[in-house]
């Protein structure tokens, strides 16, 4: 049985700008950004999950053969309650004037590519072992 959550999910793919190494990237996106969004109270309140997902230069090498994959540095995910929450923040001047630099210190935001839609779960192998036992 397909589940449609009624929450929205943004999903970034993140291209690190030129000139960075792939750690450096990686370093200040995990130690620096992540939790500087989580410090900023209107992120906490706005958004029910903010993750990012890493790939290791072993994972890099065995994606970028695939297109899909080719050329992103990493992928961050954000789910809200509804399009207003998402508005509100890239509007909001903590966004403007403390994420927006730091981003710029190591994103090249023309490279990447955001969807933002809803999300149909079609299996859910957690819950199948939650109501098997």
């Amino acid at each position: 049985m397909v589940k449609r959550s009624v929450v929205l999910k943004l999903t970034l793919l993140v291209k690190r700008k030129e000139g960075i190494s792939f750690e450096d990237f990686d370093n200040h996106w995990t130690n620096n950004h992540g939790p500087l969004l989580a410090s900023i109270p209107i992120f906490k309140e706005k958004l029910i999950k903010y993750t990012q997902v890493h790939m290791s230069q072993k994972h890099m090498n065995i994606m970028n053969g695939l297109p899909m994959m080719k050329g992103y540095d990493g992928i961050m995910e954000a789910y809200a309650e509804k399009m207003e929450d998402f508005e509100a923040l890239f509007e909001c001047e903590e966004y403007k004037s403390i994420i927006m630099p730091d981003e710029d210190l190591f994103v090249d935001r023309s490279q990447c590519q955001m969807f933002i839609g809803y999300e149909e779960m079609h299996w859910d192998n957690e819950e199948d072992k939650s109501t098997s036992s």
